[in-house]
């Protein structure tokens, strides 16, 4: 069974305007999973690893259709228009009546009225269709298309964790030994988790860079150079 992961987003529905982060989920595949959790164990930012990109636009697409859904349950008039739920104008009724418009006459079952009936004809006394109800060429859209937008990204889980020696000793080899030569992967990690490292209290003076040199050292690497 895929992983299921925790993610949060953000609306922002204009200059000035926009929603506090909001607690998601993003489902990975197997092969999604495997390269988060090495990603979560090396403590990197989840929202740089290309690989991971895909599962954010898909629960995007699950995120932006609960917002629209979200908006026409709170009646908010931009997501209405756009979904073609805002109902038609009267007075614009009228002046499609007032020009003889076959689709409007035959919408409204005018068709067969005189000139002096349809001149007396009221929009106003008539409950109006929605848009999408009257235009059979209205093609709904989403409001994430025009003028709102949004944020989604993974809640990195180990982002204020401390990193104790032991887990650093482990990864540090695991590093090591994938290194063939190429030392970057180890550089970033000490990058990254020194300020969280805690280190050993029987030698708070140890850094991750000094222990990473210790471990090389105990690995027969020569090469390391820091």
């Amino acid at each position: 069974m895929a992983l299921t992961v925790d993610i949060r987003y953000g609306v922002i529905f204009g200059k000035l305007d926009a929603s506090d982060w909001i607690d998601s989920e993003a489902d990975l595949t197997d092969e999604e999973e495997a390269i988060y959790e090495k990603a979560v164990r090396l403590r990197k930012d989840l929202n740089e690893i290309p690989e991971l990109e895909a599962a954010l636009k898909r629960a995007s697409v699950d995120i932006e259709a609960a917002e629209i859904s979200l908006g026409l349950e709170n009646e908010d008039e931009y997501v209405m228009e756009c979904q073609g739920c805002i109902p038609l104008d009267p007075d614009e009724v009228n002046g499609l009546v007032a020009d003889r418009d076959p689709h409007t006459l035959a919408f409204f079952g005018l068709s067969e009225m005189s000139d002096e009936e349809l001149d007396a004809w009221d929009a106003h006394d008539v409950d109006m269709p929605t848009v999408s109800e009257f235009d059979p060429d209205f093609e709904p859209h989403s409001p994430f298309d025009e003028g709102w937008s949004l944020n989604v990204e993974y809640v990195n889980p180990n982002e204020d964790e401390d990193l104790s020696q032991e887990e650093a000793i482990a990864i540090l080899k695991e590093l090591f030994q994938s290194a063939d030569g190429d030392y970057s992967e180890v550089e970033d990690f000490i990058d990254r988790c020194e300020y969280n490292y805690t280190g050993n209290d029987d030698d708070d003076d140890e850094s991750l860079e000094d222990l990473a040199v210790r471990i090389a050292d105990e690995l027969g690497i020569t090469d390391f150079n820091q």
